[in-house]
């Protein structure tokens, strides 16, 4: 027997029944429904459960009182919607795996772009063990290059666009 919740029934339904509408007429009795019983509140918590059968019985008794027609999306029609949303997710994951690759490719030479700078500008390794600069303008920098990089090591897989800032900034520093 299965057992739908309100936010399942208007996908199912393409939106034409509501989760509005479909709680007014759980609590008014006009379908039948199911407590979840869960006592924390919010988004994502269900209400109700609404069993398959109740909701045929529901879908005829306004499909005979109203001019509409409203019908749930076949089962054919889900999996396929399921493979489609399955497939885009993928996708999108694979699309990012590459972008992240190519942008780890591009923060390694930028480390080592960094070192052989810091080796050719200094002759003295400070206490943080970074080579001291000949000169405070190129010190900035090299401040600066470190804080990027530390930025960049640390953003997420999908921050693609903070991403792509922190490397424009460091190819304008470099």
């Amino acid at each position: 027997m299965t057992k739908y919740t309100v936010y399942e029934i208007e996908k199912l339904t393409n939106g034409k029944l509501s989760k509005y509408k479909l709680n007014r007429a759980i609590e008014e009795g006009r379908l039948k429904a199911e407590e979840a019983g869960f006592t924390k509140k919010g988004r994502g918590t269900p209400k109700y459960y609404v069993y398959e059968e109740d909701l045929q019985v529901y879908l005829r008794h306004l499909n005979e009182s109203s001019h509409r027609h409203i019908t749930l999306m076949d089962d054919s029609l889900r999996e396929g919607l399921d493979e489609r949303i399955r497939s885009i997710v993928g996708y999108t994951l694979e699309q990012n795996q590459d972008v992240i690759m190519r942008h780890n490719g591009e923060l390694e030479l930028l480390k080592k772009r960094l070192h052989m700078l810091e080796t050719k500008l200094g002759t003295d390794v400070d206490d943080d063990g970074l080579y001291e600069p000949i000169n405070m303008d190129q010190h900035q920098k090299t401040l600066r290059r470190h804080e990027l990089l530390n930025k960049l090591e640390s953003l997420g897989m999908f921050d693609v666009k903070e991403r792509k800032e922190v490397l424009e900034e460091l190819h304008r520093i470099a």
